[in-house]
């Protein structure tokens, strides 16, 4: 009689490829995982630059009062007079005050914007990722401004920009009205 012996082979390759088969599962769960993370950190990023810059540019346009009331005293263009003519026009001024520390800004009518590209550096608009941009209408005495930021991409809105971010401010200049600050 003739005895016939096993090989274990089949049953090594079978455990094996199970092997594989499990690892392989965990290697795709981690690195959803972590592109999933990776997307957060940038949104993160990008949350915290638009709130900075936001802030920088609502520090400004807020100081831009206190700054106009000194130029004016310097050049003795407002004595306290009601006379429009030593008025200054806020709303130019707000324009004047960016432009002083954005000078690659684009104005409109009552507005600004600023470009930046995707490492939140200073460009022209057609290079731009993200926007920060500031607006302003008059209310009174009162200023509304509202300054956000947003990425520049045209199929998002029709005003193509999808906003990260929103600050609204609420600016007081008894000058708007011919009032004596």
């Amino acid at each position: 009689m003739r005895i016939r012996k096993h090989s274990r082979s089949g049953l090594f390759l079978i455990e094996l490829m199970i092997a594989i088969a499990f690892f392989a599962m965990t290697t795709t769960v981690f690195l959803q995982a972590f592109a999933k993370s990776n997307a957060i950190s940038r949104e993160a990023e990008n949350l915290f630059q638009a709130q900075k810059l936001c802030s920088s540019v609502a520090e400004i346009l807020g100081g831009a009062d206190q700054d106009a009331k000194e130029q004016a005293v310097a050049t003795g263009q407002n004595t306290g007079d009601a006379d429009e003519s030593d008025q200054y026009d806020s709303s130019q001024f707000f324009l004047q005050e960016l432009q002083q520390y954005f000078p690659e800004l684009e104005t409109a009518e009552s507005g600004a914007s600023i470009y930046y590209d995707g490492n939140w550096k200073i460009c022209r608009a057609e290079d731009g990722v993200y926007v920060i941009s500031a607006a302003w209408q008059q209310d009174g005495e009162m200023w509304n401004v509202t300054v956000g930021a947003g990425e520049v991409n045209v199929s998002q809105t029709a005003a193509g920009q999808s906003s990260i971010y929103q600050l609204t401010l609420r600016l007081y200049r008894p000058e708007a009205e011919g009032g004596v600050s």
